[in-house]
């Protein structure tokens, strides 16, 4: 699947790394819901802190990537602090 730059380009201003943005692209192009093992998986990493860093940017990001985020999946479902 070819992933437009602009928007990884997008999701990294917001702090998260190539690979995040990536994952996060195809969560919000899909279905807008995601558990860590998927992560994961698409990252090729083991759970510890990679894990845990994303989940913090997920439940913690600033308002202006939240709204981001909504509008760019056209759900509610990918932020659950709104």
């Amino acid at each position: 699947m070819s992933i437009p730059e602009d928007k990884i380009a997008k999701l990294r201003s917001f702090g998260y790394t190539e690979v995040e943005g990536r994952f996060l692209y195809l969560v919000a192009t899909h279905s807008g819901y995601f558990t860590l093992g998927q992560f994961l998986d698409f990252a090729h990493a083991k759970s510890g802190k990679r894990n845990a860093r994303l989940v913090e940017k997920m439940f913690t990001p600033p308002a202006q990537e939240r709204v981001y985020l909504l509008r760019f999946a056209g759900s509610t479902s990918i932020s659950s602090t709104t």
